[in-house]
């Protein structure tokens, strides 16, 4: 496990703060109205960067957009019943498109309407052994920058990251999304198995985490491994990035598999902090080999609010976290 270097503590549970903040204890835990319309649990979420769209996924691989302006559903997308869903992604512009990636394809659907189908991509091929992979985990670079021309659509940094069991993909959707749109690839079989990733909020660095329990760092532009960073003992769980408009610099989060949270300083790739991600019983599990059948599960997902303010974990417990500033 890593260890955090000397400074004032970052990350603090929201339960133990003296300190009273807008929101502390009525925003974050106030029911506001229940979504009905799954038939099996809910099994995946995601917001789009303006905040108008949700997306819901379900354990079958059914999708449904909800209008989060009105709380409407907005489209319902039916799913391949004998796949799981591995991951939902909104890209960052006015218009999304939504990618569902599933372990033999990414289905890429247009924003508005009824949000149709667009292209759906298929897994790489080996073409010495002819075996396919299978995908694995879906980002979005957030510095896409998208612009309405007379001529077509425009911008840069329009920049889609999956990962395979065998390869770490960049495709570019500028010129619109097809089986053989421009891509650039780089193996991952030299390393352990990739469990999650994440873009860096500028948009020039991928971050992979992996069973093994390191986070590899990558150049976006080149494509090459940047770096290695000892994060966890045990797997790699989840990623999370501090958003652009935070009041301090580019941080991103770790969870593992041993039930800790590590805060990370994008500029220096060190990490500040290392803490459980709930209290001393969770403390205890860990001592105890993650005995638990919850502990075993780690940090199953980690995310920012979209000031930076908060960081939100979940294990069998939703914990909150204040993110004080350096």
């Amino acid at each position: 496990m890593v260890v955090p270097s000397s400074g004032a503590t970052l990350l603090q549970c929201a339960m133990e703060s003296r300190e009273e903040l807008a929101g502390d204890f009525k925003y974050h835990y106030c029911f506001n109205r229940m979504l009905p319309g799954h038939a099996k649990a809910v099994a995946g979420l995601a917001f789009c960067r303006e905040g108008g769209w949700l997306v819901s996924a379900d354990g079958s691989g059914d999708l449904r957009v909800w209008d989060a302006r009105a709380w409407a559903e907005a489209a319902k997308l039916k799913g391949d019943h004998k796949e799981p869903l591995l991951g939902l992604a909104l890209s960052p512009s006015a218009r999304p498109w939504l990618v569902a990636a599933r372990p033999s394809a990414l289905s890429i659907f247009a924003s508005g309407g009824r949000w149709p189908l667009e292209c759906s991509l298929p897994v790489m091929v080996n073409p010495e052994s002819g075996e396919a992979s299978a995908w694995r985990c879906i980002a979005f670079s957030p510095a896409a920058v998208e612009v309405d021309h007379e001529c077509g659509a425009a911008g840069h940094g329009n920049e889609f990251a999956a990962v395979s069991t065998t390869h770490l993909c960049l495709l570019d959707y500028s010129n619109g999304w097809s089986p053989d749109m421009a891509r650039r690839t780089h193996s991952v079989l030299r390393y352990s198995r990739v469990t999650c990733m994440a873009f860096m909020p500028c948009g020039s660095w991928i971050l992979t985490g992996h069973e093994c329990g390191h986070v590899l760092v990558w150049n976006a532009f080149s494509l090459t491994l940047d770096r290695k960073l000892s994060a966890h003992v045990g797997a790699v769980s989840s990623l999370a990035v501090s958003p652009k408009g935070a009041r301090y610099s580019a941080h991103f989060a770790s969870g593992g598999m041993d039930l800790s949270i590590c805060l990370w300083k994008g500029a220096t790739w060190t990490a500040e902090q290392s803490t459980f991600d709930t209290k001393s019983a969770v403390d205890e599990r860990a001592e105890q080999n993650l005995s638990d059948q919850g502990a075993r599960a780690g940090v199953s997902s980690l995310a920012f609010s979209s000031c930076g303010t908060w960081l939100l974990s979940a294990t069998k417990e939703l914990c909150v976290w204040r993110v004080a500033c350096p």
